[in-house]
């Protein structure tokens, strides 16, 4: 009988190494009470707390098939303009030419038929709203996302990742001249398809990388720098490939960085990434993996409160902590970081660019 007590031992012990881990190197001046009402918990990733430059067009193309469900898109991002692609229908209004090549063949298609019309930022996406590969800090939630991203960041530097962290992609993900491809069996065809991509004369580069997984968004300006021909030449090449429908999209989602940066590797920072193009601004890396701790700490709270709840142990003290001592903390921190992205000149010090900052200049 003493045996569902022991199994919650472990989740126990992880907990209080995280939640020790995080009380040592998180910064001292936030206590537990927030600064916002307690009733009213701030939303940095609200519609009501992001606003947007009005200056700048935004248009959010999707990549989805039948199954999947794409009312959260309409339900959270109405007022955004966005262009849903269904792979799998061609009867839909809007579908790519074949279903191959999983998102990246709705995105070419995107862009072929709009290359005259495009608006100032284009985010391209998938159609799931919560998924594992969404950014931690806005808890996984794409919508989220999309209602933060900078399009002022993205005018600044053509090429945004939407992807922040760099587990699965950076810092060298595709080894072009490896010889054991382990798992990634996409990296073995990198190098016999990269002249039909990019033409003869373009070295092959040792590493490619970038944060997965093919979610980002991209000036009018950059996409336009490539010939429309190129674009057509790109999906003709989609179309025409023997490689399967897995593989033809593992090599695109590798590839798209290095076609809109002409860089082998983009994996910035991540307090730069969350900074920069998101407008929430943690002092530095060792302040953000800190608040990272604390979710996990929160997250790992509400599994031992949920095993508790299941043995039918009495979970008032474990509620109290939750509360008291990770989530009002961790929203005030957030709030912090979110305010501090508000001013131009501390986002560009923060994200790494204060030197080229000069007053007048926005974000």
């Amino acid at each position: 009988k003493r045996a569902p007590q022991r199994q919650i031992f472990p989740v126990a012990a992880i907990l209080l190494l995280l939640l020790f881990t995080w009380w040592r190197f998180s910064p001292q001046t936030y206590s537990t009470e927030a600064s916002q009402p307690r009733n009213e918990p701030f939303d940095p990733f609200s519609k009501s707390s992001r606003t947007q430059n009005n200056a700048y067009s935004q248009t959010m193309v999707v990549a989805s098939i039948t199954r999947e469900d794409t009312s959260w898109i309409l339900r959270e991002l109405s007022d955004i303009n966005h262009a849903i692609y269904i792979a799998d229908d061609p009867t839909a209004r809007l579908h790519p030419v074949a279903n191959k090549g999983r998102e990246s063949m709705a995105y070419l298609t995107y862009i072929i038929d709009h290359y005259h019309n495009l608006s100032d930022a284009t985010i391209f996406t998938h159609s799931t709203q919560d998924a594992w590969h969404n950014n931690d800090l806005f808890d996984f939630d794409l919508s989220r996302m999309v209602r933060a991203v900078s399009n002022e960041h993205v005018h600044r530097v053509g090429f945004f990742n939407l992807r922040c962290h760099h587990e699965s992609g950076c810092p060298d993900h595709i080894q072009l001249f490896a010889k054991d491809h382990h798992d990634k069996i996409e990296e073995g065809v990198f190098a016999e398809v990269w002249a039909d991509l990019h033409g003869p004369d373009v070295p092959i580069p040792p590493v490619l990388a970038a944060a997965c997984c093919s979610q980002f968004a991209v000036s009018r300006e950059r996409l336009q720098s490539i010939p429309l021909a190129r674009w057509e030449k790109y999906r003709q090449w989609l179309l025409d490939t023997p490689l399967t429908d897995e593989i033809s999209g593992r090599i695109w989602e590798f590839t798209w960085h290095y076609i809109l940066t002409g860089e082998p590797v983009v994996c910035p920072r991540v307090d730069h990434c969350y900074c920069d193009g998101y407008g929430i601004c943690f002092e530095g890396e060792g302040e953000l993996m800190s608040w990272l701790v604390m979710k996990e700490v929160e997250m790992l709270a509400k599994e031992t409160q949920k095993e508790f709840k299941e043995r039918g142990k009495d979970t008032g003290t474990i509620d109290y902590r939750l509360w008291q001592r990770i989530q009002r903390p961790a929203l005030k921190w957030l709030y912090k970081a979110s305010v501090r992205g508000m001013d131009p000149r501390t986002r560009a010090v923060l994200s790494g660019r204060g030197d080229e900052w000069r007053k007048g200049d926005g974000y």
